[in-house]
């Protein structure tokens, strides 16, 4: 939903006009190429992007109603049958059941404002490409908090099984995490940074039968040809690119967390995003030469049904 917006007063139909020609015209973000109104070339450093398509891999996205909340219904699990006693009363479980209603009621917001001068010497991108760019880092932001909440479900006082701290990402131990799992269902996912999953990439391509260590040579071809594997025991390994929150010249701060690796279960939970994309533009002309306005924003949350399906290994 977009809503344009001027203080005090709404944009006349040729104020309207004015911008979307600027919007049109005002420049282009291909490298190499130069922009309508200026002679200069323009090139662009584009940052990492961290997309929740990655997520759907061991957490169902979900797009939810703006007014609707996630319910999600516990049953007690199996009946458990017994030998029967002829002429007695024998035991009977109670039926239990009871609902979880979640609230995805996190909410996040990017924005940005440009002189309507700039646009119009060319100086900054298009309009369009700023509405883009907003969308897609205010997505980034999202899949960042996402996985760093998932990495804060356990922790070294709550649970011996899910959770597991050591110096280094061993074999052994990511092993026994995994076995830790395997009794609740299929493992779906091993997700990490490329540098929390280094030393996975490297022993995948061994398996140890007693004590010798055989090749697998699918496996070491794959790391020899991308440096990475795609799966670790027949286990897919999701690979999450490290984003940084880069703000020319001295912000790089590092958005997703590089010293923890998530074993994901079937079934563990999913992510919502609550509505639509929410937009709004308007012109302010308190300042002059004017400016543009814009502000995306939504409405998102992790809902995790069943912590004991996930795994922590911390790398201290």
């Amino acid at each position: 939903m977009t809503t344009e917006l001027l203080h005090k007063r709404q944009l006349t139909p040729a104020e309207r006009s004015a911008v979307a020609e600027i919007a049109r015209t005002a420049g282009t973000f291909d490298l190499g190429a130069r922009s309508t109104f200026a002679e200069t070339i323009i090139q662009s450093i584009a940052p990492g992007e961290l997309s929740l398509e990655l997520f759907n891999l061991f957490l169902p996205v979900e797009q939810i109603g703006l007014n609707d909340d996630i319910e999600t219904v516990l049953q007690r699990g199996r009946f458990i049958a017994r030998p029967m006693v002829e002429g007695a009363s024998n035991f009977a479980d109670n039926v239990f059941q009871a609902s979880k209603r979640i609230f995805a009621n996190e909410k996040l917001i990017c924005g940005a404002k440009v002189s309507l001068g700039k646009l119009r010497s060319g100086d900054v991108r298009s309009i369009a490409d700023i509405r883009r760019q907003l969308m897609t880092d205010l997505m980034t932001q999202i899949a960042s908090n996402v996985f760093n909440k998932l990495t804060t479900i356990w922790n070294s006082t709550e649970t011996p099984n899910n959770y597991l701290s050591a110096t280094s990402l061993t074999k052994p131990n990511l092993d026994t995490l995994i076995t830790a799992l395997y009794d609740r269902g299929d493992v779906r996912a091993i997700i990490g940074t490329r540098r929390a999953l280094r030393p996975l990439f490297e022993f995948a391509g061994y398996v140890t039968v007693g004590s010798t260590a055989l090749a697998i040579p699918r496996q070491l071809q794959e790391y020899g040809d991308t440096g990475m594997v795609s799966a670790y025991n027949g286990i897919p390994v999701v690979v999450l690119p490290q984003v940084t929150n880069y703000v020319y010249p001295t912000q790089n701060n590092k958005l997703v967390r590089d010293d923890v690796v998530v074993i994901v279960n079937q079934d563990a939970g999913i992510i919502a995003l609550r509505g639509e994309m929410e937009m709004q533009e308007h012109i302010e002309t308190r300042v002059q030469p004017a400016e543009y306005w814009l502000h995306v924003w939504q409405r998102y949350g992790i809902v995790i049904n069943a912590r004991e399906r996930v795994a922590i290994y911390h790398i201290v």
